[in-house]
């Protein structure tokens, strides 16, 4: 192990983003290389491990085993499967902490795949985000950064992997009432859809809000969205004059 971790440490950045890459890890903002280097020397442990042992480090780490405790197939087979998983395992942990809702969201490869449209997200140039931004139907204003409109993206993409009961939840954390928001003969998909626009709705009320507005007393989001948007016209003609 000691020669072998020897290696790892050796290796270039290039090379440590090429193992995670060929790991089935997706693109990640904000990953180091010493957070690769990391998982590699975790991974050559879990390789040198007995069977026996390496089916105990599942358990322990509440990893499904493949086949159940007797497994089945070729052992390396078995072993490649399982050290898979715990390196899956590793990474929800890690993304959870991220912010990226893994233990709410439950499946691995949504998660897997949020992670890697989030880095795609920081990649978008801000006339592409504007326009995304203003296909929702608010007015983008002029001092508005990059990192808002990120993170306002993101936090969509989130709401749309979630769980339908997770997605309830976030509502309620916010006061908003699920079943006013909801006719109770709707579909899944409307019912998902009209939840999110609410979620929606409360975010930018606050954000409005925060920038004087007094949003919150105005109460409709439109009404509200038309008065930015007013005095952003306002302030454009009084730049010109």
């Amino acid at each position: 192990l000691a020669v072998q971790y020897d290696h790892v440490d050796e290796m270039s950045p290039s090379e440590l983003q090429q193992w995670y890459a060929q790991a089935g890890m997706p693109e990640e903002t904000g990953l180091e290389d010493k957070d690769i280097c990391t998982l590699l020397k975790l991974v050559t442990v879990w390789q040198a491990l007995p069977l026996a042992e390496l089916r105990s480090e599942c358990e322990k780490s509440g990893v499904p085993i493949p086949g159940g405790r007797g497994g089945f197939g070729d052992i390396e087979k078995q072993r490649q499967r399982m050290t898979k998983q715990l390196l899956l395992q590793e990474r929800m942990i890690a993304w959870d902490a991220k912010g990226f809702q893994a233990n709410r969201i439950g499946d691995v490869y949504t998660v897997l795949r949020l992670v890697e449209t989030s880095a795609q997200i920081d990649k978008m140039a801000l006339d592409k985000l504007l326009a995304w931004y203003e296909g929702l139907g608010f007015p983008a204003e002029k001092d508005m950064g990059k990192d808002e409109l990120c993170s306002l993206m993101k936090l969509v993409h989130i709401w749309q992997a979630l769980p339908l009961h997770e997605l309830e939840k976030e509502c309620r954390s916010f006061s908003i009432d699920v079943e006013e928001a909801t006719s109770s003969n709707c579909s899944i998909e409307d019912r998902r859809d009209k939840l999110m626009d609410k979620l929606l709705e409360h975010n930018r009320i606050e954000f409005w809000e925060a920038r004087g507005y007094e949003a919150r007393r105005i109460g409709d989001m439109r009404i509200a969205a038309d008065l930015v948007a007013e005095h952003m016209h306002v302030e454009h003609q009084m730049s010109r004059e």
